[in-house]
């Protein structure tokens, strides 16, 4: 794989999750904590936020 990759940890226990690519966007929950994060992937690095996960939406009858 050629490139620039960013290794995105958890910013609650620091667990290392996710490789991504500039302007790759994950939703995930940590395994070792089970905080649910928002990962955003720039140019310049990484972002990550815990995030309250959406509830799902269903279709009506």
């Amino acid at each position: 794989m050629e490139g620039t990759f960013f290794l995105a940890s958890c910013p609650i226990c620091g667990r290392v999750l996710f490789r991504g690519s500039p302007s790759s966007k994950i939703e995930g929950g940590c395994p070792k904590c089970g905080e649910y994060l928002k990962i955003s992937f720039t140019e310049h690095g990484v972002n990550a936020v815990a995030s309250k996960r959406e509830a799902k939406k269903t279709l009506p009858d």
